[in-house]
């Protein structure tokens, strides 16, 4: 089964009970959640000490809005909890069925943080009214960024309005991005995404559980690999010793079927995703 969701990305759109959750959780800035952040990873085990942050994107005292940024960050921690609510709902089906041992999860994601600014300017004030045509419920949206909600309003940007709503279609930006995401460690990819090319290269794969050595990985994240079609290479072209190194260090089925007995422990869980990642960011 097949289960994607939009979220999270953007347009940035939640719900008003989650966003209430993270109201004030970043309004400190980028740098003081970085190193929380990164301290709190270094307790679970996922980093090791030569590991460090990359350099901080964007001076917070410059921020000249710093509620509307803020506001993008919580938006954006709302859709994951909204995400991460719909996941729970699933697992906790398989449990009620007894299958949830019978389960192979793997979770996907092509985005990290998106780094890009897409609806962060110009700036639109929001009408009072509906000033376009509605669209029927059924009907299908086939623009990438839309001109109009349903029922008639502009689709809004800037920092005029606050996004969340239906109507603004605003992305959280760079900054934001560097705090999701980047830590530099040997050999790691420290990309966010910024094209649809490197998503789908670069993108997370954690299964639910997986053996584990007991020690922290040399990688901080796990990958998806290329597509298909350039995983296989061209018909007839001679693949190269290092792509075919990488083709043996891809994960049997044993691998990622070795879940369950890493179910009790809660470090041994998190080093056991940790470690699998590692093994997908072979590929």
């Amino acid at each position: 089964m097949s289960v994607a969701y939009i979220a999270a990305h953007w347009p940035m759109h939640a719900l008003p009970e989650d966003i209430a959750k993270y109201e004030g959780v970043y309004d400190r800035g980028y740098a003081p959640i970085r190193q929380e952040r990164f301290a709190h990873m270094k307790e679970l085990g996922l980093v090791d000490p030569p590991w460090k942050l990359s350099p901080v994107s964007g001076d917070w005292d410059k921020v000249p809005n710093k509620e509307w940024e803020d506001r993008c960050r919580e938006i954006y921690a709302a859709m994951v909890d909204r995400m991460d609510q719909f996941i729970g709902r699933l697992v906790d089906a398989l449990k009620g069925s007894g299958q949830l041992d019978n389960t192979l999860i793997l979770f996907l994601q092509n985005n990290g943080g998106c780094a890009e600014a897409t609806g962060r300017s110009p700036d639109k004030e929001r009408p009072e009214q509906p000033t376009l045509p509605p669209i029927a419920a059924d009907a299908l949206r086939q623009d990438v960024i839309p001109k109009q909600t349903r029922e008639g309003r502009p689709v809004l940007s800037g920092r005029l309005v606050m996004p969340g709503p239906p109507d603004p279609f605003i992305a959280y930006g760079q900054a934001w991005a560097i705090v999701s995401n980047r830590i530099q460690a040997p050999g790691a990819r420290r990309r966010d995404l910024d094209a649809a090319h490197r998503a789908l290269a670069g993108g997370p794969l954690a299964p639910r559980g997986a053996r584990t050595t007991g020690r922290p990985p040399d990688r901080p994240e796990g990958h998806r690999g290329r597509s298909r079609g350039r995983e296989g290479g061209r018909p007839g072209r001679r693949q190269s010793a290092s792509r075919a190194r990488r083709q043996a260090a891809r994960p049997s089925d044993a691998d990622l079927l070795g879940a369950r007995g890493q179910q009790g422990d809660p470090r041994r869980q998190v080093e056991a995703r940790v470690q699998a990642q590692r093994r997908v960011g072979a590929l």
